[in-house]
């Protein structure tokens, strides 16, 4: 493949964003809290903003009876956050939404948001000592072998030798 040709080719840009991706999942799968309150929100197209952010309220609402005040103070923080970075939003994106919040145990705050590649089949929530990363890895890697799979189709379409 020529140096013009890769320049041009849209899954090259594709296999770059597959890499920050990986890159981004990877320092926030290996984030944790001392507290659990480490937010992991998906949100799937077509789901209703409105509706996120209600339930957000209501888990916020249940935070605040949390018995030990600095699980619930971590636990608000954080449900709160991710609740700010939805307003930011007058729909949710054409693939959906992931959404990452927390105070991780050195008492410094994770907030993350980004749309993936690939349409997110369904609402995920978790709130635990550590982000829950898995469902979006195994999109990732499922997107990065279809991506490498078209990088090898169109190496073997410009190799005149067909070798």
């Amino acid at each position: 493949m020529s140096a013009s040709t890769a320049s041009q080719d849209p899954t090259g840009e594709a296999v770059a964003n597959l890499d920050k991706i990986r890159e981004v999942l990877a320092a926030i799968d290996a984030a944790h809290s001392t507290y659990p309150a480490c937010v992991s929100l998906t949100i799937p197209p077509g789901d209703s903003l409105y509706d996120i952010k209600q339930w957000l309220d209501e888990q916020i609402t249940l935070a605040w009876k949390v018995p030990v005040r600095v699980h619930r103070l971590s636990a608000v923080g954080a449900l709160t956050d991710a609740k700010q970075m939805l307003a930011v939003h007058k729909e949710i994106p054409e693939n959906g939404l992931a959404v990452y919040c927390g105070e991780l145990w050195d008492e410094s705050r994770i907030t993350i948001q980004f749309e993936p590649q690939r349409a997110i089949p369904g609402r995920n929530f978790h709130m635990d000592y550590k982000f829950n990363v898995d469902f979006l890895a195994d999109m990732v890697a499922m997107d990065g072998m279809l991506v490498h799979q078209e990088l090898n189709r169109l190496m073997d379409a410009d190799d005149p030798s067909g070798q």
